[in-house]
């Protein structure tokens, strides 16, 4: 998620190179968000790629339209509100410094929206349940915000569950700035979720490369 600085070399001397930001947020009225992927193989798409987002940080914004530099990981910049583990009426409030580990339960609930699971498709009450999940409603009076979507990640995440075990999976935390200068991001604007394309596993690449070897062998012979 840090971003990767581009090395040239200049008069046969390495130069270190900024490169330009990493992410353009495309809109900012309703979830799902749209991002599109500027620097070439951030989370693993190429330049051009757009994907839907949701927020993690309930009083944190970001502009549309605007290019943010973008880090990668598994925690929100700062946490929202401890309620005894993220549990609701249980324990006292305090807020949360530091980093604020993805929950798995969202993590299920976004990837099951970006599987097209039929269960999900109402975008606002999904991020009202990420919010919840997330601890960042700090108005005890907003606990109301808990809805079926909640339930329903609680259900697959407990034993048992369809997501008992899976942790965040491919879900990563994406961090926006809005400036880069000698390697430190400064300017945090908030902090998106971000589904990271898998890299195919060594196995599956030497296969599919034996396999396209074959092909071409087979060809030339038919061609003698």
């Amino acid at each position: 998620m840090k971003k990767i600085l581009c090395v040239c070399a200049m008069l046969g001397l390495g130069t270190l190179a900024v490169a330009g930001p990493t992410i353009k947020m495309l809109n900012d009225s309703t979830p799902a968000y749209s991002m599109q992927i500027l620097e070439d193989g951030f989370a693993g798409y190429s330049s051009g790629t757009v994907l839907s987002t949701f927020c993690l940080e309930y009083h944190e914004t970001f502009s549309p339209g605007h290019s943010y530099y973008a880090t990668l990981g598994t925690d929100a910049i700062s946490g929202g509100m401890d309620w005894a583990g993220g549990i609701y009426g249980q324990g006292p409030l305090k807020p949360a410094f530091g980093g604020d580990p993805l929950d798995e339960r969202t993590a299920f609930l976004f990837t099951r929206f970006i599987e097209g699971d039929s269960r999900f498709t109402d975008q606002n009450k999904l991020q009202n349940a990420i919010h919840y999940i997330e601890a960042e409603f700090s108005n005890p009076r907003l606990i109301g915000q808990k809805n079926s979507y909640v339930l329903l990640a609680e259900q697959a995440v407990a034993e048992g569950g369809e997501w008992y075990g899976m942790g965040i999976g491919n879900v990563r935390v994406a961090t926006l700035w809005t400036s880069l200068s000698n390697g430190i991001y400064s300017g945090y604007a908030q902090d998106q979720l971000v589904m990271v394309s898998p890299v195919p596993a060594p196995g599956a690449v030497l296969l599919a490369g034996v396999g396209s070897l074959l092909v071409g062998w087979l060809n030339r012979r038919k061609s003698l």
